[in-house]
């Protein structure tokens, strides 16, 4: 049975089957509010002593204008497990995303909790090498949390963080609707962002992370599509140790035009594509200089990705896995800023035995400039 079959035919067409589609610009939003926090680091030490400092080239948060000596931090708890502490972020919402910045072989890394702790928002992370076996890895971590308006206006953003039985445990969506969420079986999700699309076809870009404390899981966006200015994203999640399909909480970030942390203005340097097998729809291929995105063939199963001329200063870099099957992507190495550009090499993907293996995915890039 196809992913939507699942859940009804409720939306006119799929990104991964269309092309050519055009993204208009959305209305704009609401008066300003004021920011929100959010933050984004890179753990470049995979065994680091506890409080270590995370890579300062890396990291950057809305904490920053008011406690700019102030960096993220991280406790290792034991075999690839994490505890990031953004500072003066305590909330207990928001969402948070992780990708795997390879150390070795195939893994992967998800989420666990995420909580006020004094002044701080502490996220829980957990990596495996591929089979489902704890094991030390890099990873990039963001977290963000909307509480009104969007500031700055422009594009569309919205977020969902739901648990294995489609509740709903935070969401926001920029249009103010909420975003309900459907289970449609076996690990099957259908996360519907009312408003914050582009109304002649799909554009923007989907970030998708695990969040299942204690259990081996991979979650990956399966398909997108949409219904007006309305966004549907399907979501597909797998145990880790079998890659068979396995119910698991989530959370699902929907952002377009906007970087993945929903702050605009800054960061004004950001970009999306969606990579893979195909060239991709102009829709999912964004920079907020009107620069080339340029996705660059480098393996089995691997792309480069640059962003030109958004690699400045501290900077961040995400990716999920696009499809149905249990395939998943994580980052070769860490990104780098070469000559004003932002470069990630590779996206990487591998399939249900821990080959490579050529896999669409979706990739965001933002500065904090």
């Amino acid at each position: 049975m196809s992913i939507r079959r699942r859940f009804g035919a409720l939306v006119g067409a799929s990104v991964l089957v269309l092309a050519g589609v055009l993204a208009v610009p959305a209305p704009a939003l609401p008066a300003p509010a004021p920011a929100d926090p959010w933050g984004f680091a890179f753990l470049d030490n995979p065994a680091p002593p506890p409080g270590s400092v995370m890579d300062p080239t890396r990291q950057w948060g809305s904490w920053k204008s008011a406690f700019p000596a102030d960096w993220a931090t991280v406790d290792h708890l034991g075999p690839g497990a994490y505890r990031v502490h953004f500072p003066h972020l305590a909330t207990g919402r928001g969402v948070a995303h992780v990708t795997a910045v390879l150390w070795g072989g195939p893994a992967w890394c998800q989420l666990g909790k995420w909580y006020p702790n004094g002044a701080d928002e502490t996220v829980e992370v957990q990596c495996y090498a591929h089979g489902g076996i704890p094991a030390d890895t890099r990873f990039a971590i963001s977290f963000t949390e909307r509480r009104g308006p969007l500031a700055v206006p422009g594009g569309g953003f919205g977020y969902v963080y739901a648990d294995s039985a489609a509740n709903v445990l935070t969401e926001y969506n920029s249009t103010g609707a909420a975003n309900p969420v459907a289970y449609g079986g076996g690990g099957f999700y259908r996360v519907t962002l009312p408003g914050v699309g582009a109304v002649t076809g799909f554009a923007g870009n989907v970030q998708v992370a695990a969040a299942e404390p204690g259990k081996p899981r991979r979650c990956k966006v399966a398909d997108v599509a949409w219904g007006g200015a309305d966004v549907v994203a399907y979501v597909a999640c797998f145990d880790g140790v079998t890659s068979k399909p396995a119910d698991s909480a989530f959370t699902l970030t929907y952002h377009r035009e906007r970087p993945l942390v929903g702050e605009l203005g800054p960061p004004k340097r950001f970009g999306y594509v969606h990579s893979g097998a195909f060239a991709p729809p102009p829709g999912t291929d964004f920079n907020s200089l009107g620069a080339a995105n340029v996705i660059t063939p480098s393996g089995v199963g691997q792309n480069m990705v640059t962003f030109t001329g958004l690699g400045v200063r501290e900077t961040h870099a995400q990716t999920t896995a696009v499809g149905g099957k249990p395939d998943y992507c994580s980052i070769q190495d860490v990104w780098r800023n070469i000559g004003g550009n932002g470069v990630v090499r590779n996206v990487i993907c591998f399939d249900d035995t821990g080959a490579q293996a050529p896999n669409p995915a979706f990739v965001t890039f933002t500065s904090r400039v």
